[in-house]
């Protein structure tokens, strides 16, 4: 994995923007939105994750990190503030993790009203 993230990103600055269907690099384009990508797609959007970011290249560690991070249970990634949190304290530098407004998320499914002047769409309006 750490191999091709170094082969895709040639060891520059790179984004991964998540939604639930597909991934979209650097914001340009949506990948095609079947087989493995419309899976990882899928994956990460499950663990709270919208963007995916890289610096320069992305050590081993950092993958690893990473892939300890996607298996956390739910329950206790969200008690612990959610993947950019816990990536915060346990993270690497050669990755940024942007995570979904879980607060938002959860007061519309239980009914609230999110705030008007905010969206989950002008969260993927940077991408």
């Amino acid at each position: 994995m750490t191999g091709a993230i170094r082969e895709a990103s040639a060891a520059g600055a790179f984004g991964i923007g998540i939604i639930p269907e597909t991934l979209l690099i650097d914001g340009v384009a949506p990948l095609q939105a079947d087989g493995p990508i419309a899976e990882a797609a899928a994956l990460l959007h499950d663990r709270d994750l919208l963007h995916v970011a890289g610096l320069g290249e992305v050590q081993a560690d950092a993958v690893i990190r990473l892939l300890r991070l996607l298996s956390l249970d739910a329950a206790v990634r969200r008690r612990r503030g959610g993947p950019e949190r816990i990536w915060a304290e346990d993270g690497h530098a050669s990755l940024i993790l942007e995570q979904l407004d879980c607060e938002r998320l959860f007061a519309r499914e239980e009914g609230e009203v999110p705030d008007p002047e905010s969206t989950d769409i002008d969260a993927l309006t940077f991408l």
